[in-house]
């Protein structure tokens, strides 16, 4: 490979994205990994095991909204598994992140400030999928067939007599 060098690179100052506003937001799930979060360690969850994921905003410039599921939030987990439309088996509800990997996930975002007085986006709530319902065709039962036509339609070419 040759490059060719043109004048010096010059760095331009990038004004920073804003923050998620407060309401409900369509988003797109991101680099979902699982592992063990220290923050999210608890009697509970003693590893601090969590499916941790971050939200990108499909309308708007946004930063990032930053989610962990720990193990002993499993009303969080089914939260999501709604809003993703995947189904508990047998009590157990099993998500992993190659199962949420570019998703999309209606929430509801508030915005919570933190010890240092820095104001970040949160998820409040995910909203549950609405399943598309395909109609049913509507299954026309035959009209009922007159004994003339029942005639006709026993009838042959080659034969004159309807019975």
């Amino acid at each position: 490979m040759e490059w060719t060098m043109e004048d010096a690179y010059t760095v331009t100052e990038k004004t920073p994205s804003p923050i998620v506003p407060v309401g409900t937001w369509e988003f797109e799930i991101k680099n979902a990994t699982e592992g063990p979060n220290k923050y999210r360690q608890s009697d509970k969850n003693p590893e601090g095991q969590c499916l941790s994921f971050r939200l990108s905003a499909l309308n708007g410039t946004y930063l990032f909204v930053f989610v962990d599921i720990p193990l002993d939030k499993g009303w969080l987990a089914k939260q999501l598994a709604d809003a993703l439309l995947l189904r508990e088996r047998a009590g157990m509800l099993s998500m992993d992140s190659i199962d949420i990997e570019g998703a999309r996930v209606w929430c509801e975002i508030e915005h919570y400030t933190s010890k240092t007085g820095k104001v970040s986006a949160q998820v409040r709530k995910f909203l549950p999928a609405v399943e598309a319902v395909e109609p049913v065709a509507e299954q026309k039962t035959p009209a009922a067939r007159s004994q003339t036509a029942k005639a006709r339609a026993a009838m042959t070419n080659d034969d004159d007599i309807p019975f």
